[in-house]
């Protein structure tokens, strides 16, 4: 009897640590996390459109010192990627990504974070 209780025991801490393990699987995927979200720049978004929200948005509503020269967004230096930087700082502070026909932005669930550069992501 005492034997057949030790494997018992054995096969619930078994079950536990498996059944655990497949929970933390599904809250995070690659860059997917669940709940989460990223505002970025849209691909087809227009330069121009996308320099004014960096000059808006930069100057008065988020602080934009990662995508300046040596800090760890800068590099891609691409109007895009700064523009995705700066949508996404926008989104996490007011909860809004800015997604209208002539806007620049749209929601994304993978996290655009790479190398030293860290995309704060949105909890829903």
């Amino acid at each position: 009897m005492a034997m057949k209780n030790g494997v018992s025991f054995i096969l619930i801490i078994w079950i536990l640590t498996v059944v655990s393990a497949n929970d933390e699987k599904s809250q995070s995927i690659g860059h997917q996390k669940a709940g989460t979200q990223w505002c970025v720049a849209k691909p087809d978004a227009l330069d121009k459109n996308l320099l004014n929200l960096l000059d808006s948005f930069c100057f008065t509503e988020i602080d934009c010192q990662d995508i300046q020269p040596g800090g760890p967004c800068f590099e891609p230096t691409n109007i895009k990627a700064h523009a995705s930087y700066a949508l996404n700082a926008y989104f996490v502070k007011t909860g809004n990504c800015i997604n209208c026909p002539d806007c620049s932005g749209y929601i994304i669930t993978n996290d655009p974070s790479y190398g030293n550069c860290h995309y704060p992501g949105h909890l829903v």
